[in-house]
């Protein structure tokens, strides 16, 4: 419905294989029954950024934010349809929590955006994982963005 009638899609904790397989042909699909295949609405793909090289750190983070997630019907129906099998209350698994969460410093962060952006997605909308409690991880996050 989005293709047809928005300005664009959000998507929230939505794995990029879902997002390219799922989303983006249904959003095309929808544009062009309304016949706004010249122009659909962008695709907005929601990121979640660790600055951290310590892997370890990154998945606790991901699972702190993620695991709640298996509680509800809907994201453990669209968790396992994108190839990551998710029981209903269980802990998300780690291999979705690596997919979700881009780790590393500011380098490797930066490269992963414009992986990112050049599969097909058409915006990202970054939240960042608070790893250090040092204050400086935000600036950082955005220097990173700036760099695109």
């Amino acid at each position: 419905m989005a293709g047809e009638i928005a300005d664009g899609a959000l998507s929230w904790l939505c794995p990029v294989p879902y997002l390219l397989h799922t989303g983006l042909p249904a959003l095309r699909k929808g544009a062009a029954i309304a016949g706004r295949s010249a122009s659909p609405p962008p695709l907005v793909a929601h990121v979640l950024v660790a600055l951290t090289t310590d892997h370890h750190l990154a998945m606790a983070a991901g699972h702190q934010l993620m695991d709640m997630y298996t509680r509800y019907p809907f994201y453990v129906k669209m968790f396992t349809s994108a190839g990551f099998p998710t029981t209903l209350g269980s802990a998300a698994p780690d291999t979705l929590v690596d997919s979700l969460v881009i780790s590393g410093n500011e380098d490797t962060v930066t490269a992963r955006f414009s992986e990112l952006l050049a599969s097909g997605l058409d915006e990202l909308m970054v939240t960042l994982l608070p790893i250090a409690d040092t204050g400086d991880e935000q600036f950082r996050l955005m220097d990173s963005i700036v760099e695109l």
